[in-house]
């Protein structure tokens, strides 16, 4: 099903509508993130608690601070690139410096857009403001902001 909360504001919208929006999305929520910060080439989000059971260490699951800083790469880039096009990850590469113990800042940077790929970066920093974990990435951005054949629920249209 696809999340109708997605579709992003007009490029050149105020930001209080782009945090509405980063807020918004179901995923946003479902990995407890609160986006405080979005604008064009860099936005700020806060884990301040783990949606799922911590580690034996008591750190935030690595897989989860994965796909969060995923979210934050698609949040910044749809941010930075003009309204009809949405992106989709290409890559995503990480770096664990520290356990991400919570709660814990997610730092995203739009590093170079081009024609079809936009670079970003994630740092994530915890309580105390060390780095725990870089993840690095590109974004492959496309012309189309819904799959073709799909109805607004996610299923394929059927004739």
């Amino acid at each position: 099903m696809i999340d109708t909360a997605i579709t992003p504001p007009r490029p050149g919208a105020d930001e209080r509508l782009w945090l509405d929006w980063a807020n918004g999305m179901a995923v946003s929520a479902c990995l407890g993130l609160e986006c405080t910060r979005i604008d064009v080439g860099r936005a700020s989000f806060v884990m301040a608690a783990s949606p799922w059971p911590l580690n034996p260490n008591g750190a935030v699951h690595g897989g989860l601070v994965l796909a969060a800083a995923d979210h934050c790469f698609g949040a910044v880039t749809v941010r930075s690139i003009s309204g009809d096009r949405l992106p989709v990850t290409a890559t995503l590469t990480s770096e664990f410096h520290l356990p991400n113990l919570a709660p814990l800042a997610f730092d995203a940077q739009v590093d170079r857009i081009g024609r079809s790929l936009a670079f970003v970066r994630v740092a994530v920093y915890d309580a105390e403001g060390r780095l725990t974990t870089k993840v690095n990435g590109a974004m492959a951005v496309g012309a189309l902001a819904r799959p073709s054949g799909m109805d607004v629920e996610g299923s394929p249209h059927r004739t």
